[in-house]
C-alpha cells in the first residue's frame, strides 16, 4: 500500500510530521495512523510538540485521551523556549566536542521549533556564521560537519516549499565548502584527476546526498532538462574522499526528503520529457540499471511511450497520480510534469501525420477532440480544421522540426494551466 511507504520509509523529522499531517487532514486513513502522528507530537519532550496543525489532528482523532495529554502539555509549557538565552550560556563555556554537540543540537531545536509553530522556512538560513562567531576551535569542529548541516538546510527548507527557490544560494554554499575541503597539502601534480579532498565518510556521504536533494529541487522547479543534465554530470564524477554519487545513492542515502525511488522516478520523468523518442534508449543504457531493477510501473510507463501505446498511457499516469497524491509538494509537481508529457505526446504525434480525422486522434491519443482542439491552439500549430468532414490537415511540417526545443513552452502552458486551476479552487472555497 503507498501509505505504508509514507510512514515507514521516510526518515523521522519535521519534514516527516508535516507529510504525515497532510495525510491525515487531506485523505480517509485509519485512527492508528492519526494516533501514530499524535504520539510524537503531544509529549512535552518532543520537538514537535508546537506543531501548529496538532488541534486539527485532535479533533480527528477520536480519542479523548489525546485531547487530554495536549491539554496537560500546553499547561506545563509556560513560555516559548529560550534557545537565544541558552546558546549565549554556551557559548561562554570551554569549546569542548561536547559543547559543540550541545550547540548543534540547540540549533536544530531551535530551527524545529521556529518550522513547527509558523510553517514557514523563510527565517532559516545557513549557521555557518554563528560558529564563526563563536571562536576559532567551534569554527574548526563546525568545518568537520559542514555538509551534514547542509544537508539539514535542505530539509528544512522544504517544509514549506522553498527548496527549489533556494537552489542557487545552496548549490554556491556547497561548492564553497568542497573547495575549502581540497587538501591544500598535495602539490599540484599529485591533484591532476585525483580524489583530492579530505573528508569523513559522513562528510562524503552529505555531499553527495545533497547533490542529490539538488537534482530532485531542480524537478520541483520544472526544469527538466537540467534534471536530466545534472544526473549525467552526476554519475561520471570523480569520487569524493573515496565515494561516488552512485555509491551514496545505492548505500548510504538519505530518505528525509524524498525517497530514492521517488528521486530516480523524477529523473526518468524528466528524461521522458526532455530526451527526443529517437535517443530514449541511449539514454536509458546510460542510467544506473538500480534505477529500473525494482520498479514496474515505471518500465511500464518507458514501455508503453516508447512503443507508441498513447491511450494506454493514461492509466499508468494515473496510477502514479494516486501514489504521489500523499506527498503535498511531490503531487503538484507531479501533476505539472504529467501535464507537460501529455502535452509532449500530443504536439510529437501530430508532427507525424499529414491527414488524419478527429476521431482517430482520439483513439490513437486516449483524449478528446476538444483537448486536441486546445492544443493546436495553444501552439499555433499550422494546421486546417475541417469541421464539415472532422478532419485534421497539417500546412507545414517543417514547423515541427525543432520539437525538442518546445520542451519549456510546454512546461510553461502546463504550470500556468495548473494555477489557474489552483486559483479557481482558492476562490471557489472562499465563497463556498
Amino acid at each position: 500500500m503507498h501509505l505504508d511507504l509514507y510512514l515507514d520509509k521516510y526518515e523521522k523529522g519535521p519534514l516527516y510530521v508535516k507529510r504525515l499531517a497532510f495525510i491525515c487532514l487531506e485523505f480517509p486513513v485509519s485512527a492508528d495512523v492519526v494516533h501514530r502522528l499524535l504520539d510524537m507530537i503531544v509529549d512535552p519532550k518532543s520537538p514537535y510538540r508546537y506543531f501548529k496543525d496538532t488541534p486539527r489532528l485532535l479533533r480527528i482523532s477520536g480519542q479523548e485521551t489525546y485531547m487530554q495529554r495536549y491539554n496537560e502539555m500546553q499547561m506545563a509549557i509556560n513560555s516559548k523556549p529560550n534557545f537565544d538565552h541558552e546558546l549565549a550560556k554556551l557559548s561562554k563555556q570551554e569549546p569542548t566536542q561536547a559543547n559543540f554537540e550541545r550547540v548543534v543540537d540547540l540549533l536544530h531545536l531551535r530551527t524545529v521549533h521556529t518550522l513547527m509553530t509558523t510553517g514557514s522556512s523563510d527565517n532559516i538560513g545557513d549557521n555557518s556564521g554563528f560558529y564563526y562567531n563563536l571562536g576559532p576551535e567551534y569554527s574548526a569542529m563546525f568545518r568537520k560537519r559542514s555538509f551534514r548541516e547542509l544537508q539539514k538546510l535542505m530539509v528544512y527548507k522544504a517544509y514549506d516549499g522553498n527548496l527549489a527557490s533556494s537552489t542557487v544560494f545552496l548549490r554556491r554554499k556547497l561548492q564553497q565548502v568542497l573547495e575549502y575541503e581540497r587538501d591544500d597539502e598535495s602539490d599540484e601534480d599529485d591533484r591532476m584527476g585525483s580524489d583530492e579532498y579530505n573528508l569523513e565518510k559522513e562528510e562524503a556521504v552529505a555531499y553527495w546526498t545533497c547533490r542529490w536533494y539538488l537534482l530532485y529541487a531542480l524537478f520541483l522547479s520544472n526544469d527538466y532538462r537540467a534534471v536530466v543534465e545534472e544526473y549525467f554530470q552526476l554519475i561520471k564524477e570523480p569520487a569524493v574522499a573515496g565515494y561516488n554519487a552512485l555509491d551514496v545513492l545505492a548505500n548510504d542515502y538519505s530518505n528525509e526528503l524524498v525517497l530514492r525511488e521517488y528521486l530516480l522516478r523524477t529523473v526518468c520523468f524528466s528524461v521522458l520529457v526532455a530526451e527526443k523518442m529517437q535517443n530514449l534508449e541511449a539514454r536509458w543504457k546510460e542510467m544506473s540499471g538500480e534505477t529500473f531493477a525494482s520498479d514496474a510501473p515505471l518500465r511500464k510507463l518507458i514501455k508503453l511511450y516508447t512503443g507508441c501505446r498513447f491511450s494506454d498511457l493514461k492509466n499508468i499516469l494515473a496510477e502514479f497520480q494516486s501514489e504521489f497524491d500523499y506527498d503535498e509538494q511531490l503531487s503538484h509537481s507531479y501533476r505539472l510534469w504529467k501535464r507537460t508529457f501529455e502535452y509532449k505526446v500530443c504536439v510529437f504525434y501530430l508532427s507525424l501525420v499529414k491527414r488524419v480525422s478527429l476521431g482517430h486522434l482520439e483513439e490513437v491519443l486516449g483524449t478528446t477532440s476538444e483537448e486536441i482542439t486546445k492544443l493546436i491552439s495553444l501552439f499555433k500549430l499550422r494546421v486546417k480544421i475541417d469541421q464539415k468532414n472532422n478532419l485534421v490537415e497539417f500546412q507545414d511540417t517543417d514547423s515541427y522540426n525543432s520539437l525538442d526545443n518546445q520542451i519549456q513552452l510546454l512546461t510553461d502552458a502546463a504550470v500556468a494551466e495548473m494555477r489557474a486551476l489552483e486559483v479557481n479552487r482558492m476562490v471557489k472555497e472562499a465563497f463556498d
